[in-house]
């Protein structure tokens, strides 16, 4: 998705950029992981589980709904804000692309090109490393979404 958007408003404003979350979704055995993934700089990538909650398999287990229920309720907020960020990206680079056309930029207040700060090839981990069973602890705080999410 970061690549996509470098490459579709490559003119956009990078602090927009490295504000953008994109969210995942894991389940693993009776657990759900809600994962956030930034880029809070060029061709650096920070993966952030968010929150995790256990899915209920029987009556005597239907208080973990509240979990599930805090985790989708976490999911709208930070979707709703990576459509805001998304959007005023968007913006920023069609606003700055009007101005250039328009000759109002000036050579200190050139942007670059954002299609240059993702890496071609996405270097993969190694296979049987060792740590591919470990998720970590969640955080015990809920995440705000009121400043970007950067508690």
């Amino acid at each position: 998705m970061f690549r996509a958007l470098t490459h579709k408003f490559h003119h956009g404003d990078i602090g927009l950029l490295q504000q953008l979350r994109v969210w995942y979704i894991h389940a693993r055995g009776k657990a759900v992981h809600l994962w956030a993934m930034q880029m809070p700089s060029s061709n650096v990538f920070v993966l952030e589980r968010v929150a995790k909650a256990s899915i209920p398999s029987s009556l005597e287990e239907a208080s973990d709904l509240t979990s599930v229920t805090n985790l989708l309720w976490l999911l709208k907020l930070g979707i709703d804000q990576t459509i805001d960020t998304i959007t005023k990206f968007s913006s920023s680079h069609h606003s700055y692309i009007e101005d250039e056309a328009l000759g109002d930029i000036d050579n200190d207040k050139k942007r670059e090109d954002l299609r240059k700060t993702i890496a071609a090839k996405v270097q993969k981990p190694t296979r049987g490393a060792g740590y591919g069973d470990l998720l970590p602890d969640s955080f015990t705080r809920t995440p705000s979404f009121s400043d970007g999410g950067n508690d």
